[in-house]
């Protein structure tokens, strides 16, 4: 009975490091559009910037040498960059991708950090390839709730720390009942 015990927990253990480890799909699919993350080296890109690479060289130009294979007769590349953030825990999400006869319309929004994120300056950006055909791709910003950066202006000094402490004891409540739970298997 305490080897099966084990096996269980070990196995709880593998499944949920794994699942942690997971940071994305190669190939998403929006509807009938595919597009695909690239994992490119975006430094340069401190500004708030949207651009649409249309040709090798326009690739080059960005990247210098990259190893993703990306076939410009079928695919456009699509730069998203946020500019400068003051935490950590944003993110950019492919929210829709639309095709009339012309275009493809490639939807996104920006996402601010859930909880507590780290105290760095971040420039989050994302780079993926389209499947378009012939098409043009326009980047077009989602009319949701834009953040600034700016969510607790007009609020007090007083009011904001409330808000953080709360943010603060879910995050701990949540931790804690995880580390209790391991430490109650082990």
């Amino acid at each position: 009975m305490k080897d099966k015990t084990n096996f269980v927990k070990t196995g709880f253990l593998v499944a949920l490091i794994f699942s942690l480890s997971i940071t994305g799909f190669a190939a998403v699919n929006v509807g009938d559009s595919i597009y695909t993350n690239l994992e490119l080296r975006t430094e340069q890109f401190t500004e708030s910037y949207e651009s649409v690479i249309e040709s090798e060289e326009e690739m080059n130009e960005y990247f210098g040498e990259y190893d993703q294979e990306i076939d410009f007769s079928q695919e456009k590349v699509a730069i998203i960059a946020l500019g400068q953030r003051s935490t950590g825990g944003y993110s950019i999400e492919i929210t829709g991708i639309e095709e009339t006869e012309d275009e493809v319309i490639l939807t996104y929004e920006e996402r601010a950090p859930e909880g507590m994120a780290t105290q760095a300056l971040t420039y989050p950006s994302k780079v993926v390839s389209v499947e378009t055909g012939e098409r043009n791709l326009v980047l077009q910003q989602s009319d949701s709730d834009e953040v600034d950066g700016s969510e607790m202006d007009g609020i007090t000094d007083d009011e904001e720390s409330e808000v953080v402490d709360e943010e603060i004891g879910e995050y701990e409540g949540f931790f804690g009942r995880v580390f209790s739970f391991f430490t109650d298997l082990f």
